[in-house]
């Protein structure tokens, strides 16, 4: 099982209701409840922040980030998912690497000791 970063931008335009149906949503395709071989490490939503160019016409977006435990199989199926749901406007994943989760975790260390 690898972890990867996951940052999903969402259309800043419906409701705050859909936008917590839709994340709730987007943790089900990310963790499946019978799937035992996930995990969700932490999810964070930074909000509606402006675009750096327009994407499908939106100049702002709704940012959701989460850390997850998957197998490699499990990406096309939830790639597939964001893909047909009109109200996601972009997804990025990306593979964490063991070098960097040490560099982190001693960085935290140092920052709590202070």
């Amino acid at each position: 099982m690898r972890e990867y970063e996951v940052t999903v931008i969402l259309k800043s335009n419906i409701s705050e209701e859909d936008h917590d149906k839709l994340i709730e949503r987007i943790a089900a395709w990310l963790v499946p409840d019978e799937d035992a071989r996930a995990s969700l490490l932490t999810a964070k939503h930074w909000g509606n922040r402006k675009l750096a160019y327009p994407i499908k016409k939106h100049t702002e977006g709704f940012y959701a980030f989460y850390e997850v435990q998957l197998e490699n199989d499990a990406i096309p199926n939830i790639e597939r998912n964001m893909q047909y749901n009109e109200s996601v406007l972009r997804y990025m994943f990306i593979r964490k690497e063991e070098e960097a989760k040490e560099e982190v975790e001693q960085a935290d260390e140092v920052s709590s000791e202070e």
